[in-house]
């Protein structure tokens, strides 16, 4: 794909938002449709293009629903990349384990967000878990152009390259030295005589091979601690997840209780209402009761005389 076709980059991003189940009727049809378009070149360049995987594709949904959640995890990626290659190159890396720290993060909030999208669209094969996310997390993390896929929503659109978090360095710290004309035995012995001791001053700089070894081996295990680390963050948000559901239930029965409360005192109170009136209507009838008892008892007296 090329990276200034805007058009092509457009239809990928709602292409590869596609469900997995979904991805190649659609993009058949989009094919389709450029072909009747008389769009050829770009049919062809998306007839190409293959479902991406479980996380891949929920990774684009969120880059497109949660694009500031992509943008903090990229950009803590890469400044994890930076200090991994100063420190292959000898220079200051900064505080590695800061930046991991802060990655970690990252990656355990876009693994949730991801984790959120699979249960809206019911997805719960390989992959649609927070803990298959974040294993593709820590994939895309050590790469530079899958980094810039995710931020885009593309991942699936082409191949992001290495995987290498060492693949851009250069010069003599770089893992493979391409030589132009390689030395014979006859040459290597011939020149031998002729070379002297290096003196201190003449040490070549920067890093020796052992010591390139050991920080590869270094940044090795700081990327499985890495791994462990947003696996035990992507537990922890679940237990988080589980104990917010209980506080809510909980609350939804206080609530309740607190309804059925306040009727039963809204019940109470029209009860006293009631009794009240019925005592008011008593009197009013025992008054009146009264006032005929007199009356009958001065009739019976008129009557008497």
């Amino acid at each position: 794909m090329a990276a200034d076709n805007s058009a092509v980059a457009e239809i990928l991003q709602r292409l590869l938002q596609t469900p997995p189940a979904e991805f190649v009727a659609e993009r058949n049809a989009v094919v389709k449709g450029l072909r009747a378009d008389g769009d050829k070149d770009l049919a062809t360049t998306i007839a190409v293009v293959r479902r991406p995987g479980m996380s891949d594709w929920l990774l684009n949904v969120a880059a497109a629903e949660h694009a500031d959640a992509v943008a903090e995890l990229v950009e803590a990626a890469n400044e994890v990349i930076d200090s991994q290659e100063a420190a292959m190159e000898g220079r200051d890396a900064g505080d590695l384990r800061i930046r991991l720290k802060l990655l970690r993060v990252c990656a355990a909030t876009l693994a949730t967000h991801a984790g959120g999208i699979a249960e809206r669209f019911k997805q719960t094969g390989a992959g649609s878990s927070t803990t298959d996310i974040t294993t593709r997390l820590t994939e895309i993390a050590a790469n530079r152009g899958a980094l810039a896929l995710l931020e885009r929503g593309l991942l699936g659109a082409e191949d992001p390259g290495s995987s290498d978090p060492f693949a851009a360095i250069g010069g003599d710290v770089a893992p493979r030295i391409k030589r132009t004309e390689p030395a014979t035995a006859h040459a290597r012995a011939k020149a031998k005589p002729e070379r002297e001791p290096a003196s201190p001053a003449e040490k070549p700089s920067g890093p020796t091979a052992a010591e390139r070894k050991e920080r590869r081996a270094a940044v090795a295990t700081a990327q499985k601690a890495a791994a462990s680390a947003a696996a035990a963050a992507d537990a922890a948000t679940r237990a988080v997840a589980k104990q917010q559901t209980v506080v809510a239930k909980a609350e939804a029965r206080v609530t309740e209780a607190e309804a059925q409360l306040a009727a039963l005192k809204e019940a109470v109170a029209n009860a006293a209402d009631a009794l009240e009136a019925a005592r008011a209507d008593n009197a009013v009838a025992a008054a009146d009761v009264d006032a005929a008892q007199k009356a009958l008892e001065a009739s019976e007296r008129a009557l008497d005389e």
